[in-house]
């Protein structure tokens, strides 16, 4: 085999691998997530999705911000704060200014940060904007996916969940899986 085929090949079986190690993760923690869905309090969801916040957090953050953590933390804290809020009112149905002013603060909260604790000048707008776009995209989400499953006492809240979660799901391991093989030319050549 050339060279090029040879990591055409190997790379084939490494998203493979990955596509069944995905499965088996979505097989595993399937029983625990329909079990805390369908038989278990509107809040035994929320320590799940709160876990899962945390994690997905310190992840997100040790990507944007190696070299400060005290910034990780704080992003995270920001992220909590703006999912908590939101938990807590309903998203806003019960305390309309608190969650507005949850989440239109976290930006400004974030740009402070920033300014308050220059790194180098060649990443800061970059780290500016991991830091305020975290808490709208990591925080909201999630907490949209927890108030769903509290939106009603039968199990429509928990079907809305889980239909949120596989659709995300799906689509994700697919366009990961099979992305390699598209037919039309990429729409932005240097991603």
């Amino acid at each position: 085999r050339t060279g090029a085929r040879r990591v055409a090949v190997y790379r084939w079986h490494f998203r493979m691998k990955n596509f069944a190690s995905r499965a088996l993760t979505a097989l595993i923690a399937m029983p625990i997530l329909i079990g805390a869905l369908y038989f278990a309090p509107w809040w035994a969801w929320g320590i799940i999705a709160t876990v899962a916040l945390v994690i997905t957090c310190v992840e997100y953050f040790a990507l944007t911000h190696r070299d400060d953590p005290l910034g990780r933390w704080f992003g995270t804290a920001l992220t909590g704060a703006v999912y908590a809020a939101l938990v807590y009112t309903d998203f806003g149905r019960t305390r309309p200014l608190l969650a507005l002013f949850a989440v239109a603060l976290s930006t400004p909260a974030a740009m402070i940060y920033t300014l308050a604790r220059p790194g180098a000048q060649e990443t800061a707008l970059a780290r500016m904007a991991a830091m305020a776009m975290a808490p709208m995209y990591l925080g909201v989400m999630v907490a949209a996916i927890t108030c769903l499953r509290r939106a009603s006492t039968d199990h429509v809240g928990a079907g809305l969940v889980i239909l949120t979660l596989f659709v995300s799901w799906f689509g994700e391991t697919l366009g990961y899986s099979f992305g390699p093989f598209r037919v039309l030319p990429k729409r932005y050549p240097p991603v």
